[in-house]
């Protein structure tokens, strides 16, 4: 098992998410594109 504090990843990611969005949405809405088109 992996102890981790999922809370404090998951205002991290949300944190990055928003900086993200904040300063490179188009870049942002391509990645997210990708990622998309790669898990199918």
């Amino acid at each position: 098992m992996v102890r981790c504090n999922w809370q404090a990843v998951l205002r991290r990611t949300r944190y990055l998410c928003y900086l993200l969005m904040e300063h490179a949405p188009a870049d942002v809405a391509d990645a997210s594109r990708k990622f998309r088109e790669v898990t199918g």
